[in-house]
């Protein structure tokens, strides 16, 4: 995959003194901004050691980012994402003994948006409100989501989006590297297809864009050159205010024709994915970041994909084709793309209830039971989400089966009246 980048920082118009840093490595596919905070230029001391400890750790461990270019498996890209958590932790630790040894430094910290490219592979990593956008085709999606105070309380309905960005509380973060010894990481792999945009940026930038439509007009044309991009990006946020420092930095993924296939497989998966009920509720990063956890099979006419009785405890989503379920040799039902199967297995982990066969050439999306216990463990909104998608899924279904139950019933002959005694 090839790309062009570049970053660019700005004092902005209130500050007398920058205290975001950034680093750009195409060698190593590293992408890494950190914003600061501090009194006596200590964010700035903060964001330095942050992105300078950061690339350090990615450098020495480069054999791990190296074996996932050489073979995409999901164990290889768990190792990345447990590298990128690992790169955080150390930069977490190095800021916050600095501030331990000095009185002068002390409580000062930094927010850390970075990306990890390896081929057409994209690995977060995020801490605080700096953020990370994806421009793909026509529309823009934010895929890292603020550790603020604010957004919690919009999270939990206290608080409007409009609320939020009004509230002189929109600065007041709840996680950031070096205020304490350690700090959990959000982390996302994700797919970048040719043409995608890719935007780290301080929220001395983001404060000021309205949402991701209005920034989707700023990144409208593929055609301009980046350094150019973010020259403009950095003067519409002087322009509004200027009030923080302001950081940009831009990946644009090249188009290749070569890569025409694997742009159609990643569409058609992402669109089947955001088809199925039970995953209606989620927003474009968390389908994203659910892709991660898919894997594809294709299936030949008659084949057994469920045996009832059986242990195995996927999760399926039919992409292509049709598959028909039925129970101890009776018919129950067909189902087509964007149908899924199994999530009752998915949750309690029993025994399969039916068998589900394959009804000419299929072709179905997998996703296995740990990895999405794992998923729900790692993201307690996305969990809340997904269990009352859940939820409707079975109580519809519950109402189904008992409807059809009572027309098998109405069906039957009443008994009849027992012989007078």
């Amino acid at each position: 995959m090839k790309i062009e980048f570049t970053g660019l920082t700005d004092v902005g118009r209130k500050r007398n003194h920058n205290e975001d840093n950034f680093a750009t490595d195409e060698n190593l596919g590293l992408f890494v901004m950190c914003d600061g905070m501090g009194g006596h230029a200590a964010g700035e001391v903060a964001s330095k050691i942050a992105v300078d400890r950061i690339h350090a750790v990615i450098s020495k461990n480069r054999h791990i980012v190296d074996a996932l270019k050489e073979k995409d498996t999901s164990e290889l890209r768990t190792a990345v994402v447990g590298l990128i958590e690992k790169a955080v932790e150390d930069a977490c630790a190095a800021v916050y003994d600095v501030a331990q040894a000095d009185s002068a430094k002390a409580g000062m910290g930094t927010t850390l948006e970075m990306v990890l490219l390896v081929d057409h592979i994209g690995i977060m990593g995020h801490v605080g409100d700096s953020r990370l956008y994806m421009k793909r085709a026509d529309r823009t999606y934010q895929l890292s989501e603020d550790h603020s105070l604010v957004h919690e309380m919009v999270r939990a309905g206290k608080m409007t989006e409009t609320e939020a960005h009004r509230s002189p509380m929109n600065n007041v973060i709840t996680r950031a590297v070096g205020l304490q010894s350690s700090v959990k990481v959000d982390t996302l792999v994700f797919d970048v297809l040719p043409g995608d945009t890719l935007l780290l940026c301080s929220d001395g930038l983001s404060d000021y864009v309205a949402d991701e439509e209005e920034l989707g007009t700023l990144l409208a044309d593929d055609k301009e050159p980046l350094d150019k991009l973010a020259q403009r990006l950095i003067r519409f946020a002087n322009e509004r205010g200027g009030k923080d420092n302001i950081t940009a930095v831009l990946i644009r993924s090249l188009p290749d024709a070569n890569d025409s296939p694997r742009v159609q497989d990643v569409e058609l998966r992402i669109r089947t994915l955001k088809r199925v009920r039970l995953f209606k509720h989620l927003k474009y990063k968390e389908v994203v970041g659910l892709l991660n956890l898919t894997q594809m099979r294709v299936l030949e006419s008659d084949t057994a994909l469920i045996t009832e009785g059986g242990r195995d405890n996927d999760f399926f989503v039919v992409l292509d084709g049709r598959v028909r379920i039925t129970r101890d040799g009776h018919y129950l039902a067909d189902l087509g793309p964007g149908d899924h199967i199994g999530e009752m297995e998915l949750v309690t982990g029993r025994r399969r209830s039916a068998t589900v066969t394959t009804l000419g050439k299929t072709s179905v999306l997998a996703i296995r039971r740990s990895d999405f216990i794992d998923l729900l463990k790692a993201n307690e909104h996305l969990a809340l989400k997904l269990l009352w998608s859940l939820a409707q899924t079975l109580s519809s279904r519950l109402d189904y089966a008992n409807a059809q139950l009572s027309v098998a019933m109405e069906a039957q002959p009443e008994d009849p009246a027992p012989p007078f005694a």
